[in-house]
């Protein structure tokens, strides 16, 4: 996606500013003007965070390509990873961190909600695994949540979704062995991506801490260099350590 010159640089509120005069100056009049101009602003600012994270790594030597794929799509999913092999040999691991969320309580979800969360996790994993199966991978790494464990209010297909992660992670790393390393990381909740800060300060009033960025990436660089393949190790649980004085009212966090 290529971002307007003259959106470049904003910060969120000024660029949904933008973004809704930009509409309006086209004499559109959408549905949902509000909720469009956001999936707009969100989309901008997503492009922009990935530019600025290849620029970064081809500063540090790193050879980067992005490419968009549905993994829920197995033809797509496939079609990528040849492009990979085709362009780098073969294929030595992947993390999988795909993830949507649309909270709501069972009474109120409808199937295509679920299929959309859950299939984002569960089938795009099979993909991935199907698309490499001719690869001698070394790495395979999961992002699963928190939420597959404990559960969390409205999330019962995310938390499914995680938790077949967790399950299918267990049976790589025991059919793989030890040439392979298998984690699947029950993430809590991270300061950025799927968390709003409406979400962030919902969890603050339980006094549940979010995950920096760096903090995170730290975490997660220094769980792959330390830990070894042995099978109970697969699934491990990452989060913020709660604020010292916090009171936790009974809530689960993603």
């Amino acid at each position: 996606m290529t971002t307007p010159l003259h959106l470049l640089g904003l910060d969120e509120e000024a660029l949904k500013s933008a973004v809704l005069a930009d509409i309006r100056a086209r004499g559109d009049d959408p549905p949902h003007l509000l909720r469009q101009v956001a999936a707009q602003s969100a989309a901008i600012q997503a492009s922009q965070a990935i530019d600025a994270t290849l620029q970064e790594l081809r500063a540090l030597g790193c050879e980067a390509v992005y490419e968009s794929v549905d993994v829920a799509n197995a033809a797509e999913t496939s079609a990528a990873a040849g492009r990979v092999r085709q362009h780098w040999g073969q294929i030595d691991g992947f993390v999988h961190g795909a993830g949507q969320i649309k909270d709501k309580l069972i009474i109120h979800k409808f199937l295509d909600q679920f299929r959309s969360v859950f299939d984002t996790k569960v089938l795009g994993l099979k993909n991935l695994l199907d698309a490499t199966q001719e690869d001698d991978l070394k790495l395979i790494v999961l992002f699963s949540s928190v939420a597959g464990r404990y559960g969390n209010s409205g999330q019962c297909d995310y938390a499914m979704a995680n938790e077949v992660m967790n399950k299918v992670a267990r049976a790589e790393a025991a059919r793989r062995g030890d040439d392979c390393l298998v984690r699947s990381i029950d993430w809590g909740p991270w300061d950025g991506g799927m968390v709003t800060p409406a979400l962030k300060r919902w969890f603050a009033e339980r006094g549940i801490s979010t995950i920096g960025l760096a903090q995170g990436a730290a975490a997660f660089v220094d769980e792959l260099l330390s830990a070894g393949p042995e099978a109970d190790q697969t699934e491990i649980i990452l989060s913020a350590r709660r604020r010292e004085g916090d009171t936790p009212r009974p809530a689960s966090a993603l």
